[in-house]
């Protein structure tokens, strides 16, 4: 166990990736309402693995199932699967490192853990696969904590759709047209014309990736079409337009269903949404000279 008063190393992806998933945290909220009055507020959050126990711990006892016998399910059916995993995980990272025997819970086996590697003299060079053994366990670590708390938090998830003028046609598939009056001044003498202007219905579509060019994936359960593009994200305050406050991302990222490239924060989303408007623009100059 990691005794009071001791550190661990410097920050690095390693620690971070820990800490994030083994350790509490302390977390800021803060709002301004629409007169600018700010409030801010400190949390300190149990771990994501603490978290996950007491909810499993929770969903399995055993209050009101004492007449049937039967244990209730935890919260969701992968929960425990996943602390399992850790757990395991956890007793095995220890040992590797460190003979001492394990602890009782995840959280004080990858402290003791982190803490025996991090005393190792330049520890990602023990064996020449150092590197990418430290590779594996920042992803393992991140993977962990990203399933935990997207059981408690999930994202929000919305389809990406974009503004399109559709034509509007007639019976026998011609573009309908209406009468238009165009004022000229010809050799000064204001005159008016008329001319047929093609009509258009604004609509929505999904939006094309611009990795792949699709728009349509399919439901590889149902066999159903859906839109490729998807957008993941959660808010880090709740919008309410009455108290002005306003919402700001703690995580977000685009997906293609289709052909599964991912853009993630904030600049990846909007670099996707750049592509997206010139490609659609690309299309609506194309359209403009066909009809020319």
């Amino acid at each position: 166990m990691v005794e009071k008063g001791e550190t661990l190393t410097e920050g690095n992806e390693l620690l971070d990736a820990y800490q994030a998933l083994a350790q509490p945290r302390k977390v800021v909220y803060e709002q301004v309402n629409a007169a600018g009055i700010g409030c801010r507020s400190e949390v300190v959050l149990e771990s994501l693995i603490a978290q996950l126990r007491a909810a499993i711990v929770g969903g399995i006892g055993s209050k009101g199932a004492a007449g049937d016998g039967k244990a209730r399910l935890p919260f969701d059916a992968g929960a425990l699967a996943i602390y399992d995993e850790i757990e395991d995980t956890s007793v095995a990272w220890l040992l590797e490192v460190d003979r001492r025997p394990p602890y009782e819970s995840p959280e004080a086996n990858l402290a003791a853990w982190y803490l025996a590697y991090s005393r190792m003299p330049n520890p990602a060079g023990v064996d020449p696969a150092g590197e990418a053994r430290e590779r594996e366990w920042v992803r393992r670590l991140r993977g962990w904590a990203t399933r935990v708390q997207a059981m408690f938090d999930p994202p929000t998830r919305r389809e990406v759709t974009e503004s399109w003028r559709e034509p509007i046609v007639d019976a026998f598939g011609v573009q309908r047209t209406k009468r238009k009056r165009v004022l000229e001044v010809v050799d000064g003498v204001p005159t008016a014309r008329y001319v047929q202007e093609p009509q258009f219905r604004v609509t929505t579509r999904p939006a094309r990736c611009p990795h792949c060019g699709e728009r349509w994936a399919f439901n590889r359960d149902t066999g159903d079409r859906i839109s490729a593009l998807v957008m993941e994200f959660r808010l880090a305050d709740e919008h309410d337009a009455e108290a002005g406050v306003v919402a700001t991302f703690r995580s977000i990222e685009a997906a293609c269903r289709f052909c599964t490239r991912r853009w993630e924060g904030r600049d990846g989303v909007r670099a996707m949404e750049s592509a997206i408007d010139e490609h659609r623009a690309a299309e609506e100059n194309e359209q403009t000279r066909g009809q020319a």
